[in-house]
């Protein structure tokens, strides 16, 4: 039973992961417009970062669509999250 389907749980946890996940894409813009606009040295570094914090919205957003469908897609896009940590840790 998903968070005992109470409509006020659901709607704050729903909630809070779709502020969570707006903020990572925000920053995601922010991040591109800074790297075409070449103010960043190291832009590829800034890309790596880039990858790794969609990645963290598009997790806040699978978040939301699992509420509704099951645990069976979330676990596919936790891995990938975790790849793009890794690697992006790695070459920072």
């Amino acid at each position: 039973m998903c968070y005992l389907w109470n409509p006020a749980l659901l709607a704050v946890h729903i909630g809070s992961d779709a502020g969570i996940a707006t903020a990572y894409l925000t920053i995601s813009a922010c991040l591109i417009y800074f790297v075409r606009r070449r103010v960043v040295p190291f832009g590829w570094i800034v890309w790596m970062f880039g990858a790794f914090i969609t990645s963290c919205a598009l997790t806040h957003i699978l978040d939301i669509w699992t509420k509704a469908q099951g645990y069976r897609y979330s676990r596919p896009m936790d891995a990938q999250h975790l790849m793009a940590y890794f690697s992006s840790a790695a070459v920072g």
